[in-house]
């Protein structure tokens, strides 16, 4: 939806084309590092998703590994760290890629905006994660059933998983608005 709303917000609001540093831009090319910063915060956030929920593979092997001792887990557990970050790399070097190419370093910028449209529902579901966690705090505490437990059990790896998924997001906004600062 921001995608929709900026795409009219570009064409109304800038010209049709600008000088920047001496470099001419058309507010097209500004709507495409809009839109390439939100996607490469979609796809930051479905990566760590993927890397980090109990209903992918990553984090399947990883409880695997888990049952024949610490080392292995240790060992299983950092591979798999290198490996997730390798994508989350390269989506930000297109990210970075793509906006200067179109509109140079206040293309970055403006992909840095695209990424941070974005910002309100990963802070919603970051905020999930201490909610659940002092659910089953507070279920542990009064001694309710062994089946409220397992549920807010349930409810903590969720929250686990969309922190992890605010945290994506977050970093990832902040390596282009760097970028687009310094």
């Amino acid at each position: 939806l921001s995608s929709i709303v900026m795409y009219f917000i570009t064409i109304w609001a800038l010209p049709e084309k600008f000088n920047i540093g001496g470099e001419i831009y058309t507010n097209l090319d500004v709507f495409i590092c809009y839109l390439t910063g939100a996607i490469a915060g979609l796809l930051v956030g479905l990566l760590t998703e993927y890397y980090t929920s109990h209903d992918f593979k990553p984090v399947q092997e990883v409880a695997k590994a888990s049952e024949t001792g610490s080392a292995t887990n240790i060992i299983f557990g950092l591979s798999l760290g290198y490996q997730s970050a390798a994508g989350s790399i390269l989506i930000l070097a297109v990210s970075i890629f793509i906006p200067f190419t179109f509109a140079g370093m206040y293309g970055v910028s403006i992909a840095a905006i695209g990424m941070l449209s974005t910002l309100v529902v990963g802070l919603t579901i970051d905020a999930y994660g201490p909610v659940a966690d002092n659910a089953g705090g507070i279920a542990e505490m009064t001694g309710m059933g062994e089946n409220i437990r397992d549920r807010t059990d349930v409810l903590d790896s969720a929250a686990n998983t969309t922190a992890a998924i605010g945290k994506g997001f977050a970093i990832g906004s902040a390596i282009l608005t760097s970028l687009a600062l310094f």
